[in-house]
């Protein structure tokens, strides 16, 4: 399901700041209201990276997490506030907020009704910012946009050099046709002999694939042709993994406790099996290698009771291979004394 567009298409100097100036300003309003505030990965950001808390504010016995979205387009859809939930619970926070340049679905209001979470759109944000400090972001934005835009205009000197160059078209026409006839010759010498191929692929071990779930065994012959194997330096986006595993029936949200753990938030206990973390792990490998990803599930509703077990493993590792490699674990997500005093408020609650 794609996202949806605001209704109010916001051109004033606030949606012009870059998203990092955006986390300043907010973090300048509520050191203003007496919060002493730090700053969460602000080198992630300015790579262009949703690193899950842009802000942390403490006074007094309160802890908060802010999370920004400085979204010019679209709407800001119910799975950030759950992911923000979970974020909330596994750092022990007292409350959390999150605060949008724009506008949330009708679906994240609804999620933003717990009594500890907070949301701030993007009327209510610019009714609190100082507007002398959005100018001035505006300003310098514009002004970093304008420094790198490309240089378009070419000296009369440059334009008689770039005349003078008639003999690069030919080049280029007999560099592809070199290529198209490589390409032909290596086609023909493949299929020549086709006995030796035959005789190749009927001594050859099978070799099984090193993926999860039971992959059928792979042809030695034409491995390179029929697999894809990611590259040890391919990282997988984050974002990309997000996106990817949403579409997977019974889970209800997904985010990244740092660069290798994935948790994925299921719909009950039900759903908190292998047979999942086989689901989400074949959802990642067309984005890049999965050797370093351990897929970490928990139930929905286990975060608001007891912060529940999460059950773990490598996407890389199958279920035969956990018993000498890598377990099966039970994990908790949140700290034992956060557990512990939640788990008390909720039995104290009638």
């Amino acid at each position: 399901m794609g996202l949806k567009r605001n209704t109010i298409q916001w051109d004033d100097a606030l949606a012009r700041a870059e998203p990092v100036a955006f986390v300043e300003l907010v973090g300048n309003y509520f050191l203003r209201q007496g919060y002493r505030v730090e700053h969460a990965g602000a080198e992630a950001r300015r790579q262009g990276q949703d690193v899950g808390v842009d802000l942390r504010l403490h006074r007094g016995d309160e802890h908060v997490v802010v999370q920004c979205k400085h979204w010019r387009a679209c709407q800001v859809p119910h799975h950030d506030v759950h992911e923000l939930l979970v974020t909330m619970l596994n750092e022990g926070a007292t409350s959390a907020i999150l605060v949008a340049s724009g506008e949330f679905t009708a679906a994240a209001l609804r999620a933003g009704r717990h009594d500890r979470v907070r949301l701030i759109d993007g009327r209510t944000i610019r009714a609190l910012l100082d507007p002398i400090s959005v100018l001035q972001a505006a300003h310098a934005s514009d002004a970093r946009a304008s420094a790198a835009a490309p240089q378009v205009f070419r000296t009369p000197r440059e334009i008689r050099q770039r005349a003078a160059r008639p003999y690069l078209v030919p080049m280029m026409v007999f560099a592809g046709c070199l290529i198209v006839a490589t390409g032909i010759v290596r086609s023909l010498s493949g299929t020549a002999h086709p006995s030796r191929q035959a005789a190749v692929a009927e001594n050859a071990p099978s070799v099984l694939s090193p993926t999860p779930a039971g992959r059928q065994a792979i042809d030695p012959a034409n491995a390179g042709a029929s697999t894809h194997v990611p590259g040890m330096f391919h990282p997988i986006d984050h974002e990309a993994a997000r996106v990817a595993v949403r579409p997977i029936a019974g889970v209800r949200s997904a985010s990244w406790l740092d660069a290798s753990n994935f948790v994925v938030i299921v719909d009950g206990a039900q759903q908190r099996n292998p047979a999942m973390i086989d689901a989400v792990c074949r959802a990642l490998e067309t984005l890049g290698d999965t050797l370093g990803v351990v897929v970490n599930l928990q139930d929905v509703g286990s975060a608001q009771a007891n912060a529940a077990a999460t059950l773990s493993r490598n996407c890389r590792l199958p279920q035969v291979q956990s018993s000498f490699m890598q377990a099966n674990r039970e994990v908790s997500m949140v700290a034992p004394d956060w557990r512990d005093t939640f788990a008390g408020k909720q039995a104290a609650q009638p």
